[in-house]
């Protein structure tokens, strides 16, 4: 099994480096959060306390553990050598009763509960082994020459425990004992109940998957899908045949399900009877099943990638196909592991992920889509899960992609990853192992191979068109009650709340050893579910869902609720039922989709299917706009008319709209997290949404001199034209949005620089920002936190406004750190520097905050927090460290708005008016100023590329009366105006916002003084505080 990085200790690969592995083990204690509140009891069924007994009376009753005697348990269990003394017994307990199988199954059946208590209790035993040798043990161990590694410490180590039957060690940790306990009588209940319906159900497995009569159960690998209740999880049932010669021999393998199979069974009714596009097209495959009462058998699918172009090109048509039927019938959730490619078909081995319905109210914190056209984008191919959909992870800023169609396929025949070095002996540390590479099993590629979907994009489109235009000629017949929809009435499918990432995480973190060592960690643990509505208001249905997701993780099991496929309730595995979960069900959402399939719908799914697939290599805080860097002040160039013009025309031609005037855009847009990028609706912001694209078009409708001018004038208050409906209390997609630039903040400020818009809109908005949201903001920060809300309320500057800008202000100086930084929620290690996320921006805000206030206090924080960046100054790359992702001995820069010297001469001109300003933040400035003019990347964007570095380089000019920031503005610009000679076009399909795509690109180009947006944009209103 792969181990938990409970307490990792130094090591790469096979060759660990041992430096610093003595001070590691000298600081391995966890801190205990003591502070945390909220005691659970403990629930310990009799079941519980009589399986742990009999643990322990099997580990006292047991051989001594010798440290010549090697383990049984092969090399995957960790500490093999006493869990195998509990499975032997256990084993050989039921092996009287449960029918005639071959010793191979009852081995498998043994390491799966070797698996399932090694799961459990490797965390503890890892950190008291750890408690148990010293550094010297773990060197001499790694540095041996014997080719069989010395296991004297660990094996007299794990003997102790086995001989006093881990007393010990459940008196320290005593939730370990509930656990272990549990983990035995979980694997006892479910294995009897896997060999009685095996021998039960015989004949009827027989027939249904063709199985020859000499055909006998020789495997079952269990323990192949999350945990859930009852320890109940997917296994793998191996049968082997012998031919005629007693030389050949047959393996079948079949998928044992321990849930209702009735709605995969009617998935491949349903699918069957789908017309085909064209007369050549093969039926698409669905896995046959037998159904049984609560649980059913699967026919294994192989996975088997495409031989060649040709049989890809079959393969993308069919799976386009396959997403067209997907679509119509509400499935989610498509991630890899649910999809399995064989030769040109894509299977679909999973049913419960279909006729997913709407929720009366949204669990998620993401912005809601008020209008039509916006419902349309949220509920189309994009919600599968099937196409790209991706995340920035690590320090290295890896591009992470779980969908079934987006996710790469390992590049090496090999990879590394995290696992035992030295497993089981006196030098036993976790670290980097080398393993076998897999491809995902839903990619027709293998190990080695790109992602082919771009390449074969027009055929996946063709199979999504072909498929929905095919069932749309027979949609009446469909619909109609003597049609195969209603196979689908009834059915009972599971409905997981929650990505099970998140379940996963919060289960690891419950078998840490401070966790099982105190109910209160592990209350604090389940209190991240939360159980109550948006600032404290109470949800009665939230509070009923979390409160079993909360029991059924403590039992430490992924939760999933059940519902009826045309019902609104969800009912839990203890038999509470909330009703009115569901605004409308699985399935009348399903028929919904099939009544309003028409021309139109068809159109977007494709425009949404390729904007995606396009837009898959561009992420957050990636630029748009590449161009070649320039060299010189007069390079040949076009006119920054002419590509504004060019970004403009394309905005327009790449709007979505609405016979009731809504407007939309597509493209890559930024979340709360920033390392998260979603590609769809651009929503209403001013950083990556349409608040931003507005401003662009209405200021270039302004200046812009054409005949068509009006037309980009009345597109950027159509884009807006939703926001001029004021908020009420409650409304989600207002009280969702971030606080800052990115949300709140950025629309408000956008708001006020659209002059026609109603005089008390502003007003009406704010009353729907509370002192408990702002008090309650865990980011902080300028684009998602209460510092980029200080600056627009401050240009607002009612009462109301001020009231809140000082609870946001309070907010900042209450969370600042002794060192005079904030961790913000970019980071979890050390305060940032820069602009966006760290010091610059909320020094600044607070600086502003004090020059309306006068509150000493605002003024103070600032300027700890100024000093805390000065401090991080690295005089050799003469800019400021990026700070985020893992701690590294080697600094991290960059040269942009968001982080790094730009961001922080941006903050030091707008302190110029503040008392923090002196000669050595005068020194600062022109050292960031240089910085910012040093050559740039290829890239045009204001966030991250050479515009935004211009336009701060303008604003230094101006303020300072120094030609020499001018020239250096002008070089920037020309270097990007030099790359659109021959093509002024910018893409706009991945990035049409203003941040980072190609309307601040277009803006940047015309926004000149006296009457520049970009100061106030890229400040967030701070510029406009100190005039």
């Amino acid at each position: 099994m792969r181990p938990r990085r409970v307490h990792p200790i130094g090591g790469r690969r096979a060759d660990p480096d041992l430096r610093g592995v003595g001070k590691q083990l000298r600081h391995r204690q966890r801190n205990v959060l003591l502070h945390l509140h909220v005691d659970l009891h403990r629930r310990r069924s009799v079941g519980t306390v009589s399986d742990f007994a009999a643990v322990a009376a099997w580990l006292r009753a047991a051989d001594p553990i010798d440290a010549h005697v090697a383990s049984d348990a092969g090399p995957r269990a960790s500490f093999a050598e006493l869990w195998e003394r509990i499975a032997t017994p256990a084993v050989a307990e039921l092996r009287g009763g449960c029918g005639d199988y071959p010793d191979s199954v009852w081995k498998d059946l043994g390491d799966d509960l070797i698996a399932r208590l090694a799961d459990v209790g490797e965390p503890v035993l890892w950190y008291l082994f750890n408690l148990r040798r010293t550094p010297g043990d773990v060197v001499a161990a790694l540095l041996s020459e014997d080719p069989v590694r010395p296991r004297g410490v660990y094996c007299g180590w794990l003997e102790e425990i086995r001989a006093d039957g881990m007393a010990a060690v459940v008196a320290t940790h005593p939730h370990l004992e509930e656990h272990l306990g549990a983990a035995l009588q979980a694997w006892r209940t479910v294995t009897r109940d896997l060999l009685a319906r095996i021998g039960r159900d015989d004949a009827a497995v027989r027939k249904a998957f063709g199985l020859s009569e000499n055909a006998a159960l020789s495997g079952v690998q269990q323990g192949l899908a999350d945990p859930h209740p009852g320890g109940r999880t997917v296994a793998v049932l191996t049968y082997t045949a012998g031919g005629d010669d007693d030389r050949t021999v047959s393996e079948t393998r079949l998928v044992y399900k321990t849930k209702d199979l009735r709605i995969d069974a009617a998935f491949g009714e349903i699918l069957a009877r789908f017309p085909a596009p064209t007369v050549g097209d093969p039926p698409l495959r669905a896995a046959a099943v037998l159904v049984r009462d609560g649980y059913g058998y699967m026919e294994w699918i192989e996975h088997r990638v495409c031989a060649s172009d040709v049989e890809l090109a079959a393969f993308y048509r069919n799976a386009g196909r396959l997403t067209a039927v997907l679509y119509l019938l509400c499935c989610n959730d498509c991630h890899h592991a649910n999809l399995i490619a064989s030769g040109d078909q894509l299977v679909m081995v999973d049913g419960e992920t279909l006729l997913e319905g709407i929720p009366a109210v949204s669990s998620d914190a993401g912005v809601t889509t008020p209008s039509d056209l916006q419902r349309r984008i949220d509920s189309s191919v994009l919600g599968l899960g099937m196409l790209p959909q991706w995340h920035v992870a690590g320090a290295e800023r890896a591009i992470r992609d779980m969908s079934a169609l987006g996710i790469e396929a390992p590049a090496t025949a090999q990879r590394p990853v995290s696992g035992w070095i030295a497993l089981n002996t006196d030098g036993m540390i976790s670290g980097e192992v080398v393993k076998d590479a897999r491809a995902a099993t839903s990619l027709p590629v293998g190990v080695g191979s790109a992602n082919r979907l771009a390449d074969f994009v027009d055929e996946f489109c063709e199979g999504v068109a072909g498929q929905l235009r095919a069932i749309h000629a027979v949609r009446d017949e469909w619909l109609s009650v003597d049609g195969p929809l209603p196979l689908f009435r009834g059915v009972i499918r599971r409905f997981v709340r929650r990505p099970t990432w998140v379940y996963l995480w919060l289960r690891g973190r419950l078998l840490e050893p401070a966790a099982l060592a105190s109910a209160r960690v592990r209350t604090a643990v389940l209190d991240e579910l939360g159980d109550v509505g948006p600032e404290g208001r109470r949800d009665p249905i939230a509070e009923l869902l979390t409160a079993a997701e909360r029991a059924q993780l403590a039992d430490l099991h992924v939760p999933y609720f059940a519902h009826v496929t045309d019902g609104l309730a969800v009912e839990t595995p203890e038999g509470s039922v909330a009703e009115g979960f569901y605004q409308v069900s699985g399935y009348d959402y399903m028929l919904r989709r099939f009544e309003e399939l028409d021309v139109s719908t068809i159109a977007l799914q494709l425009r949404l299917i390729r904007g995606v697939v396009a837009a898959k290599h561009t992420t957050s805080h990636v630029a748009a706009g590449r161009t070649p860097v320039g060299k010189g002040t007069h390079a040949a160039s076009v006119e920054p008319l002419a590509v504004a013009r060019s970004v403009a025309r394309k905005l327009l031609e790449c709007a979505i709209t609405d016979p009731d005037g809504s407007v939309e855009w597509l493209g890559v847009h930024v979340t709360k997290n920033i390392d998260l990028t979603n590609y769809g609706a651009v929503g209403p912001g001013l950083y990556s949404g349409r608040c931003g694209i507005a401003l662009f078009l209405h200021r270039f409708g302004t200046v812009h001199e054409g005949t068509d001018a009006e037309r980009y004038r009345s597109m950027a208050l159509a884009a807006v034209a939703d926001l001029t409906v004021p908020p009420a209390d409650g409304l989600r997609w207002w009280r969702d949005q971030p606080l800052g630039c990115a949300g709140a903040g950025g629309i408000l400020l956008a708001l006020r620089s659209i002059p026609t818009l109603a005089p008390d809109l502003l007003d009406r908005y704010l009353a729907g920002l509370t002192p408990t949201r702002l008090l309650s903001d865990p980011h902080l920060d300028v684009i998602f936190g209460v510092a980029g809300l200080i600056g627009p309320l401050l240009g607002i500057g009612t009462p109301a406004a001020m009231s809140l800008a000082r609870v946001a202000g309070d907010r900042l100086v209450d969370c600042q750190q002794p060192s005079g930084g904030w961790l913000t929620d970019s980071t979890d290690h050390v305060p940032l520097t820069g602009f966006s996320h760290g010091a610059s921006g909320i020094a600044a805000a607070l600086a502003a905050l004090h020059t309306r206030t006068g509150d000493h206090g605002y003024l103070a924080a600032a300027r700890l927090g100024v000093t805390y960046e000065r401090d991080q100054f690295d005089t050799d790359a003469h800019n400021w460290p990026d700070h985020r992702g893992r701690p590294t001995t080697v600094p991290r820069f960059m040269n942009s708005w968001c982080h790094g010297a730009p961001g922080i001469a941006l903050s030091r001109l707008i302190l110029m008016n503040s008392p923090l300003w002196d000669a050595a933040m005068r020194a600062e400035l022109v050292q960031a100023l240089l910085t910012t003019s040093q050559v740039a990347p290829p890239y045009d964007s204001l966030c991250c590329g050479r515009l935004g570095r211009a336009a701060i380089l303008r604003m230094a000019a101006r303020w300072l009366g120094d030609a020499r920031w001018l020239e250096a503005a002008e070089r920037l610009e020309h270097q990007t105006l030099a790359g659109r000679i021959g093509s002024p076009d910018y893409s706009v399909t991945e990035l049409p916002g203003l941040m980072q795509g190609a309307a601040g690109v277009g803006l940047a180009l015309i926004d000149r003084e006296p009457l520049a947006l970009l100061p106030g944009v890229l400040s967030a209103g701070l510029t406009d505080v100190f005039g």
